[in-house]
């Protein structure tokens, strides 16, 4: 496909490239901002949503590095976590194209205000209630959870990365802390995977989405470290809900642009 790039196209790609980096270093959530930069330039097909995962495997890997760093990916539970993820991804990237274009709209208006709901629920984020775990591990709930968190990642992308957090945080029990930096693993093996299967299909643009990847990559860089930092003072938790309320109101914006 060509493309006949102006420059507002380019600042857009750039710009929100940056941006949405930041946001998905902390607690995922930067494809609600390119999906909808691709859907512009793409047109509404499943090519936006293939090309975003080469942005997403950018972003995913910069952030990784910075976490794994830092200490805070459990690789003991990242196995099954992984495994569980890709899974879904790659089921999810198979049906996505099948999908009816009112999917997307209606499970955003679901998401939205269950994201908030968690986020102003005190007791979620009470310090005693997520500690580390020793043979339990995440537990059914939790590996449930990351399934699904990677089957709406492979079908669609957009707070698949806030899904998996929210899966390994409430219903896994992980530190805030952890959960960002092991949910980055996962979330990196489900957008590689999702990458292939749609590459398979023909539904990545190459050029576009390798353009994106430059500016997440560094966007992630620097919202990994200011999120490691804040880890390493204790405010892991804080700053994951001020994201979470960003995110909940990028759904919101989402799904209102798509009535």
């Amino acid at each position: 496909m060509h493309l006949d790039l102006v420059p507002m196209d380019l600042a857009l790609l750039i710009g929100g490239g940056f941006i949405a980096g930041v946001l998905d270093a902390i607690v995922g959530g930067g494809g609600l901002i390119t999906v909808p930069i691709f859907l512009f330039i793409l047109g509404p097909q499943a090519s936006a949503i293939g090309t975003n995962k080469i942005a997403a495997v950018a972003a995913q890997l910069t952030a990784f590095a910075i976490y794994f760093k830092n200490r805070q990916v459990d690789f003991k539970q990242a196995y099954r976590i992984v495994g569980t993820t890709s899974l879904g991804a790659v089921l999810g990237a198979l049906i996505a194209p099948t999908l009816p274009s009112a999917f997307f709209k209606w499970f955003l208006l679901i998401v939205a205000p269950i994201v908030l709901t968690l986020v102003f629920t005190k007791r979620l984020w009470n310090k005693e209630r997520h500690r580390p775990r020793t043979t339990t591990g995440i537990g059914i709930a939790g590996t449930i959870g990351t399934f699904f968190a990677g089957l709406y990642d492979g079908v669609a992308g957009p707070g698949g990365g806030t899904m998996m957090f929210l899966s390994l945080f409430v219903l896994g029990g992980m530190p805030a802390a952890i959960a960002m930096g092991t949910g980055k693993l996962a979330n990196l093996g489900s957008a590689s995977l999702s990458l292939a299967t749609f590459s398979v299909q023909g539904h990545v643009h190459w050029f576009l989405g390798t353009l994106v990847a430059i500016p997440i990559a560094f966007g992630a860089w620097i919202g990994a470290r200011y999120s490691a930092r804040m880890a390493n003072d204790g405010k892991a938790q804080a700053l994951a809900r001020t994201a979470l309320v960003i995110v909940s109101a990028l759904l919101i914006a989402r799904w209102y642009l798509t009535i």
